[in-house]
């Protein structure tokens, strides 16, 4: 396994149970260090209130060093990003610790929500996600829930 993948899931795993002035340490460090890594007509500035997972793993993709990374506030401009790099899939064997998860709860086919896969073992997926309950938990989940819109994988 490569290192940077365990280092970024390790780093997530570290923030579980935030509370809210934590959460909003996150989105002070996104907008102090990460927006600089959005395309420049992207530009947004979190606000405390904002829905936060991609900025979650955005901002751990930072900490850990990600070079290529889908730098985002929006999992839609996310996965748009990952398409154009060719690292958006939907195949669910090729899924490894540190990929990113996308999720589609209501059925559109729209992405709405961003996990970083945690493990994925006999068929079950682990996540670790921000903004699950408005802090950082763990989700289990079966690899071939309909729930799931696809998969980032990721490079160093």
């Amino acid at each position: 396994m490569n290192n940077y993948r365990k280092e970024f899931v390790e780093l997530a795993k570290t923030y579980k149970s935030i509370n809210k002035i934590e959460k909003n340490k996150l989105v002070d460090f996104y907008n102090d260090n990460c927006i600089d890594l959005v395309k420049k007509s992207r530009h947004y500035r979190m606000g405390y209130q904002d829905s936060w997972c991609a900025m979650f793993a955005s901002v751990c993709a930072f900490k850990t060093g990600l070079k290529s990374f889908p730098y985002e506030v929006s999992v839609y401009q996310m996965c748009l990003l990952a398409k154009e790099s060719k690292t958006f899939n939907n195949d669910v064997s090729s899924v490894k610790q540190g990929d990113l998860i996308i999720y589609n709860w209501n059925g559109d086919y729209i992405p709405d929500h961003v996990g970083i896969v945690d493990s994925v073992k006999n068929g079950v997926i682990t996540t670790i996600e921000g903004n699950y309950n408005r802090s950082v938990n763990s989700r289990v989940l079966s690899a071939h829930s309909h729930s799931i819109n696809g998969f980032i994988t990721l490079t160093e």
